[in-house]
């Protein structure tokens, strides 16, 4: 979230610098912006409750809030090269139009040889995407066999 973003150098974060992904793409920085243009938006959820609505600008800021994810993602993808990114969590939530942004940017900023076969899609997890991640890392530690074996060698 404190990834600085291209377009951000006049948008103060709350971490103190200028420009960070938070700022810019967050729910609430996102209805931030939408309250400028004078419409009822106070947080993420209603933001997406305008999107639902069919309002051109929500859906128009949520577009550019993928870009600016994507900004970030390409440097991740050039960096990385992975073959999927899958967008969980409230982000996901947001749907095809914040894809459809982060594809945008991430396909024209990438090179040709890290996107051919990339992926990206929404988590079928939905918003419990992070405690199905978390309970899967520590499955896979505690059970481990590296942990199961000082386990048994501790117990005689």
């Amino acid at each position: 979230g404190h990834v600085r973003v291209p377009r951000g150098d006049d948008v103060l974060c709350r971490c103190g610098n200028y420009g960070c992904l938070e700022a810019l793409a967050s729910g609430p920085a996102v209805a931030h912006q939408l309250q400028t243009q004078g419409l009822e938006a106070t947080n993420g959820a209603d933001v997406l409750r305008l999107v639902g609505e069919g309002n051109l600008q929500a859906i128009q800021a949520l577009r550019q809030a993928g870009r600016d994810v994507g900004d970030v993602l390409a440097t991740v993808v050039n960096l990385l090269n992975p073959s999927m990114i899958i967008i969980g969590g409230s982000v996901g939530e947001a749907g095809e139009h914040l894809v459809a942004g982060i594809r945008e940017v991430v396909y024209r900023r990438s090179l040709p040889l890290a996107t051919t076969h990339l992926r990206i899609g929404i988590s079928m997890a939905g918003d419990r995407s992070a405690i199905l991640g978390a309970s899967q890392m520590v499955t896979q530690y505690v059970l481990s066999p590296a942990v199961i074996e000082a386990t048994l060698q501790a117990t005689g």
